[in-house]
């Protein structure tokens, strides 16, 4: 009885360690494969009027 508990928590452990593996794979490929090319930004802002202007840190967009 032992030998078949023991058989199947050797299997399960295997099984949840290619698991993590096979969930790692695409975090690996994108911290090793994915890579750009720097570009030059030619970003010109509509608004130029320095007193319609809003510093970055004040936008909708910022993170709190």
């Amino acid at each position: 009885m032992i030998r078949f508990i023991w058989r199947w928590l050797k299997r399960g452990i295997v099984a949840l360690v290619l698991l993590i593996l096979l969930l790692l794979v695409p975090v690996g490929y994108v911290e090793v494969a994915c890579r750009g090319d720097a570009v030059a930004d030619a970003y010109q802002p509509v608004i130029t009027a320095p007193e319609w202007q809003r510093a970055e840190s004040r936008t909708l967009l910022t993170y709190p």
